[in-house]
């Protein structure tokens, strides 16, 4: 068995002092290529779909995860 002592420390590659940052920088980056990725399915459909149709789809599966009384326009559908 290996003595703690003799083993070397570990060192990180990143330094601590810029973890804020790289964190930022690496998040803003994410969003952008969602946001980007998000409008170019939505172009791309626009041509031959409604986009009222089916973010009114996508809005009322949402609130189906939830329960009926959080989602106001859902009540509104059901009655």
């Amino acid at each position: 068995m290996m003595e703690i002592e003799s083993m070397t420390r570990y060192v990180s590659p990143v330094n601590p002092a810029i973890f804020s940052l790289l964190a930022i920088v690496l998040l803003g980056i994410g969003i952008f290529f969602t946001a980007w990725f998000f409008v170019y399915e939505l172009l791309s459909f626009l041509d031959s779909a409604s986009c009222f149709y089916y973010c009114g789809w996508a809005y009322m599966y949402e609130c189906s995860l939830f329960n009926e009384r959080d989602c106001h326009i859902m009540q509104y559908f059901l009655q």
